[in-house]
């Protein structure tokens, strides 16, 4: 998956039930991986705000992500505006802590599947 911009409001021009619709992309994702043995991986922009998103919204998706684990490669709007780092407050780095993602936060290669 790419750029979810996940928020509990709809950003720019998103219908109401974005956040909702976005979570339940998110969980079939991450059922048809375990599914099929794949590794998850989400490409860039989890989060629409770096921080300061509802405990809420972060408790939901740690619980659908965390027995899944995917590697997660922050975007632009994962970290703070002009920062090509995850700071310690961040969404992102915060579920990283906590075990549910593996945030790619560092140039270089993380895994190699064959």
């Amino acid at each position: 998956m790419t750029d979810p911009h996940l928020a509990a409001n709809p950003v720019k021009d998103r219908l109401p039930g974005f956040y909702g619709q976005i979570l339940a992309k998110l969980r079939a994702g991450m059922n048809l991986a375990g599914e099929r043995d794949l590794a998850p991986v989400i490409l860039g922009d989890l989060f629409d705000l770096p921080r300061d998103n509802p405990e809420e919204l972060l408790d939901d998706l740690a619980a659908i992500l965390k027995p899944h684990k995917p590697w997660v490669l922050p975007g632009n709007h994962d970290m703070e505006k002009g920062s090509n780092e995850l700071a310690p407050e961040n969404c992102l780095a915060r579920l990283h802590r906590t075990g549910a993602v593996t945030a790619m936060a560092r140039p270089g290669p993380w895994f190699v599947l064959e």
